[in-house]
């Protein structure tokens, strides 16, 4: 059976993550940098640098900045400042869906991949300095997806009903996808698991005699493939594992796949984060 898992949070209404100057890890393991940034953009707005109880006036004097020696924000930084966070936001975002461990979140790399790159495409409206950003960000995530390992993360992505679509890629490298999930079906080492029972084992030498095998096998991964793209996508805060372990009996190797692509963590921050708490707690 597959194990349930808690729902997945909303994906793509508010989303990846972050960059740094570390070019050697993945991109998607890097949460740390734009988390603290974000963070700090904030309590920036919420929290002011100056005695709250002082009138306008008296903090806009040379006097009163002399004597706090107090670095005030002006009207401009402050805009840039806000558009910043804006764009810092769905980041935040990415990194929490991401880096979650209760959940299935390694099939949502490619969607998210995808909408990060519409996120950060320039536009004519952008300042220069919003400009420059976001040319610096995709740079730098440019980089991490080369480390990526795509073979994997697009069985993972066709596997769960929630983005079979494979709408998150271009439409030439979809049809090869299905292919490749039909290579893994007509590969014979997928094997479809069943409950034990208390029957005996049944020999089945004889009847081997009266069918033609590798004709068979040559049409079960086109007919499992066939029913499956026959299904209907599932929501993105719906549980795949659910989906599968109710749907198990319908899709018997698909569900064995399944469980092994969809199983995978999107990034190591689960791993870190129970390394951060052993250090804590010895």
């Amino acid at each position: 059976m597959l194990r349930q898992a808690e729902p997945t949070p909303q994906l793509l209404s508010a989303p990846p993550a972050a960059v740094n100057n570390r070019s050697s890890q993945p991109a998607l393991d890097q949460v740390t940098g734009f988390r603290a940034t974000i963070r700090c953009f904030h309590k920036v707005e919420l929290h002011t640098v100056y005695d709250p109880s002082s009138s306008q006036k008296q903090r806009g004097s040379k006097g009163y900045k002399q004597r706090h020696k107090l670095v005030l924000l002006s009207a401009a930084e402050w805009t840039k400042l806000e558009k910043l966070a804006a764009i810092l936001e769905p980041c935040r975002h990415v990194t929490d869906l991401l880096g979650g461990e209760t959940y299935v979140s390694c099939s949502a790399v490619l969607p998210v991949l995808r909408f990060l790159d519409h996120t950060m495409k320039v536009s004519d409206e952008d300042s220069t300095y919003i400009v420059n950003f976001k040319t610096a960000f995709m740079k730098d995530l440019s980089e991490w997806k080369s480390a990526l390992n795509y073979d994997w993360l697009k069985m993972a992505t066709v596997l769960d009903p929630r983005f079979k679509d494979l709408k998150c890629l271009p439409r030439e490298e979809r049809e090869s996808v299905w292919k490749k999930l039909e290579e893994l079906l007509q590969d014979g080492s997928i094997k479809a698991t069943s409950e034990p029972t208390d029957e005996p084992p049944k020999n089945k030498g004889l009847l081997c005699f009266s069918s033609d095998s590798d004709s068979d096998s040559d049409d079960v991964g086109s007919n499992a493939l066939s029913l499956y793209k026959a299904e209907q996508t599932i929501s993105e805060t719906d549980c795949p594992l659910q989906w599968w372990s109710a749907h198990a009996g319908a899709h018997p190797q698909l569900s064995t796949l399944a469980r092994k692509y969809l199983a995978s963590p999107a990034t190591s921050v689960p791993c870190e984060k129970v390394f951060s708490l052993a250090g804590n707690i010895i």
